[in-house]
């Protein structure tokens, strides 16, 4: 019924990201509400680039972990 999203380590510092939570409110898991959270996160997120990762593939993981966590979730 409520789902809580929080990255760190992908941005300038750990927080939740509301417009994605609320993207999901009154919605059935379902794969394409899944993926519209996982485009919404990948925008919503400022990536840190350094020796680690770059930018985009900050980017490319924020989206994926939530989508795997719902596709669990909604399994």
């Amino acid at each position: 019924q409520r789902v809580r999203i929080a990255l760190g380590a992908v941005d300038r510092t750990p927080r939740r990201l509301l417009p994605a939570e609320r993207a999901l409110q009154g919605k059935p898991l379902q794969h394409e509400a899944i993926e519209n959270v996982a485009s919404i996160v990948r925008e919503l997120i400022d990536p840190l680039i350094d020796f680690r990762a770059s930018a985009d593939y900050r980017r490319e993981i924020a989206g994926m972990l939530p989508r795997r966590a719902l596709l669990q979730i909604a399994s």
